[in-house]
């Protein structure tokens, strides 16, 4: 419904009397059923008087009984869920004309939202609402942050109950434009809500590329050197004094969309102009080529009195020039000598304060040179990111929930720990482990899909693993991907593998990229061979050796012994890869292992490596 209970003293009562007509479509047992039971739940809890309509799909039947409902004259009338109809929509504006709000969030027809200017309510800043409202910028022509008009609990007329503030921070890329929007065009102000977490000179900051720029150089950090542009006039004279390649980055937007590494004029035409396309402010910047880098992001957190924790540090296994999205990641990073951390750290905590996130979490990305340690930074998300999950997830610590609580005021040594229930949320987790994340991607689907990576986000899912040793915790991502492809092999006839092929195509990162390197180092190619070819760390490519290694003495013949199986086990190998490697099934290689007594244990995510007992942790 669209409804808050923020500054309420009694969730119970303070919507009555305030009638909702709710249009129910699809048949018994669908999802419609599921919206139907919120609806209910939302009105009981508020004393909301709903009434439900059930159309199903007959849309004739639809907009005669919602005519109907005009006469009834309810304050709002709401289709969330339903598929609705161009039909509908002369009478959805003698509904407005009548001062009803006709609500139209989570409706999949963009052409009845942007008709009526209805927008999307502030409880619908989601992945439902980020697609729908893409469908209407490409379907209707409107411009990027049209989306982002609220309506719904903004725009009841007569309300004296609005929110007293809007937290933006957690709503991804699409509620910091709409907090943008609110605030442009004097919604916020005019009705006296307040931004928490991030006001808007705290976003602008983050977001636009020259102010970040300027910010970054004011606390002693490094940027590489760029130009801003607004034209493709501006573009191609940015180039001459950048050279090609260059970085392309617009300004707010979201998954690297719009991005990409021009290597000559015509693929900064084209990614240029997306790019100015793509970004709400008209606004690209062009940088000089850090690829080959090693490329790192912090996660940070920040409260009302100043104190900042770093709650992960993450590693990309790909160098700079690939989307951290489609890059397989591993948390904590392992190639940082403490030095360049500490620098990392610092730099993170500089930086936040300086943008002017007053409370919750954000995140910021590095560069690193793998010759010199020079440090860039790229770029900051002053919000809540998919990082921010992954982080939550490999740490144990509810990223987004401590950001709510910080955000309404509290601070992070007033936080209890959830899992040892002693410890705050000042003390910054400790991980007795390694989490990789591995990309899922869908380009069979897409015929026309380019499946090259680049800055551009491609893939379409994850699976993240946890282990005891890098090994261990790769190979078990890859396995959690479902793709027979993804899982590394090892061919006993290694002269059928085309090592000079494979050290060529592996110079463009692809979705198999790594199983390339794999495959190549099996058949005899050397870590120096791989590493002036893909610029991945030379420790990656020996942990990859480490596998390749366990493999040919699993290929051995001989016993499988205990010692054998558990040294395998702890490098990740599955028991259908061990049966294939030695021509048993997987079946036969468990059979061995339980007489052998090797079981699978569970291991504890506790946020402090066992330093305190732990209550409710997670296990691996």
């Amino acid at each position: 419904l669209g409804v808050s209970t923020a500054g309420q003293s009694s969730a119970g009562s303070w919507c009555s009397g305030v009638k909702i007509s709710y249009f129910k479509g699809g048949t018994a047992d669908s999802f419609s059923d599921i919206l139907e039971k919120g609806a209910r739940q939302a009105a009981a809890d508020t004393g909301a008087d709903l009434t439900i309509i059930s159309s199903g799909w007959d849309f004739p039947k639809m907009v005669q009984q919602f005519k109907e409902e005009i006469q009834k004259k309810p304050d709002a009338i709401s289709f969330m869920g339903h598929p609705g109809d161009a039909a509908i929509l002369p009478a959805a504006k003698d509904a407005k004309k009548a001062g009803i709000l006709v609500d139209f969030s989570n409706v999949p027809a963009p052409q009845s939202i942007a008709e009526l200017n209805a927008g999307f309510t502030g409880a619908n800043l989601s992945k439902m609402g980020e697609a729908l409202a893409a469908r209407s910028i490409k379907d209707f022509g409107l411009k990027k942050g049209d989306e982002a008009i609220v309506v719904g609990t903004f725009g009841v007329k007569g309300r004296s109950d609005r929110e007293d503030a809007v937290l933006a921070t957690l709503g991804g890329q699409t509620a910091l434009n709409a907090a943008i929007g609110l605030h442009e065009k004097g919604i916020l102000q005019k009705y006296g809500v307040r931004l928490i977490g991030a006001d808007v000179d705290a976003i602008n900051r983050g977001e636009n590329r020259e102010l970040f720029r300027a910010i970054v150089e004011k606390v002693g950090g490094e940027s590489a050197k760029s130009i801003i542009c607004h034209t493709m006039e501006e573009c191609f004279a940015a180039v001459t004094e950048l050279n090609y390649p260059v970085v392309v980055r617009p300004s707010f937007t979201m998954g690297g969309l719009g991005s990409g590494i021009a290597f000559n004029s015509e693929q900064l035409e084209q990614i240029a102009g997306a790019g100015l396309r793509h970004s709400p402010t008209s606004e690209v910047l062009l940088e000089e080529s850090i690829l080959g880098w090693k490329e790192y992001e912090l996660e940070v957190m920040r409260d009302r009195k100043d104190n900042v924790v770093i709650v992960c540090s993450i590693e990309n296994l790909d160098p700079m020039g690939v989307h951290t999205g489609d890059s397989i990641t591993v948390a904590p990073a392992l190639t940082l000598t403490d030095v360049e951390y500490q620098k990392l750290r610092n730099l993170s905590i500089n930086i936040i304060r300086e943008v002017g996130v007053d409370t919750g979490g954000c995140n910021i990305q590095f560069a690193v040179n793998p010759s010199n340690g020079r440090i860039i930074v790229i770029e900051m998300n002053p919000r809540v990111s998919r990082s921010s999950a992954l982080a939550s997830k490999a740490t144990g610590f509810p990223i987004a929930k401590i950001a709510t609580k910080l955000a309404i005021g509290y601070t992070l040594d007033e936080i209890q720990n959830d899992i040892t229930k002693v410890t705050p949320a000042s003390f910054e987790p400790t991980l007795d482990y390694i989490v990789v994340k591995a990309p899922r991607f869908a380009f069979e689907k897409f015929a026309d899909a380019d499946p090259r990576l680049t800055t551009t986000m491609k893939s379409v899912g994850e699976a993240m693993a946890i282990g005891r040793s890098f090994p261990e915790a790769l190979q078990k991502a890859l396995r959690s991907l479902e793709r027979k492809e993804a899982v590394f092999t090892f061919p006993s006839d290694k002269s059928q593998i085309n090592v000079d092929s494979l050290l060529d195509s592996m110079r463009i990162p692809t979705e198999y990229r790594l199983q390339q390197v794999q495959q190549a180092m099996w058949a005899g190619a050397s870590i120096t061979q791989i590493h002036e070819a893909t610029k991945i760390d030379p420790w990656y490519l020996e942990q990859l050796h480490l596998i390749n290694e366990k493999a040919d003495e699993l290929s051995k013949p001989g016993e499988l012994t205990q010692e054998l199986l558990f040294s395998a086990k702890q490098l990740g190998f599955s028991d259908a890869q061990i049966g294939a490697i030695r021509g048993l099934t997987a079946a036969e290689v468990r059979s061995l292992r339980l007489q052998q007594g090797l079981r699978p244990v569970y291991k504890t995510v506790d946020t402090c490596a066992a330093e305190f007992e732990a209550f409710t942790p997670y296990h691996y």
